[in-house]
């Protein structure tokens, strides 16, 4: 999210950072961040605490220039990946087709340019031979790249029960993306 990302995973990697720039990912974010709910902030300090005490106890596993993590990177994150998330990616690309320049961001974010597809599927109890509810999300997220996501499910003794999509070096779930035990979304 930082722009520099070509720096530490390579040459194709470079539309990614430019992607960064050309969206001014961190023009605002570096004046506005204290603007943001006093909460949010703290919960993005909790996060990327956790991630730089991991790093430090995982040295061995560390990329170079991306630690430590800082609470703005996970901001950065979201500014970055929502506009990939209606296609900002694909635009790009239709502006660089035929123009003999470097690969696109959207061979960045989708590499083997695969197709993007969303699926959900519940069966209710009546429909079940043990009467159990399931729900089967498959999320239109890419299976690598920067925009490919993970699941989580958490269970808290404040009695949240979730399970759900998120960002790697993003704070919290999504919530259009997640399901709490008894009721499902999807996007």
């Amino acid at each position: 999210m930082r722009g520099k990302l070509a720096s530490v995973e390579g040459l194709a990697m470079a539309p990614n950072d430019y992607y960064v720039h050309l969206i001014r990912v961190w023009d605002d974010l570096d004046q506005k961040y204290d603007k943001l709910d006093p909460n949010f902030r703290a919960i993005c300090k909790a996060y990327t605490d956790g991630l730089n005490l991991y790093a430090s106890r995982h040295q061995e596993k560390l990329k170079r220039h991306l630690w430590p993590a800082k609470p703005q990177d996970l901001v950065a994150g979201s500014i970055h990946k929502l506009p990939m998330m209606f296609g900002m990616h694909r635009d790009l690309a239709r502006l660089m087709a035929g123009t003999g320049k470097p690969a696109s961001t959207a061979s960045v974010l989708n590499p083997d340019q695969l197709p993007i597809g969303s699926n959900f599927v519940a069966v209710g109890p009546s429909r079940s031979a043990d009467q159990a509810t399931r729900v089967c999300i498959n999320s239109h997220q890419p299976w690598t790249g920067p925009v490919t996501w993970y699941e989580a499910h958490l269970i808290s003794e404040e009695g949240q029960n979730l399970y759900g999509g998120l960002f790697p070096r993003l704070a919290g779930h999504l919530p259009r993306a997640q399901r709490e035990h008894r009721l499902g979304t999807h996007s």
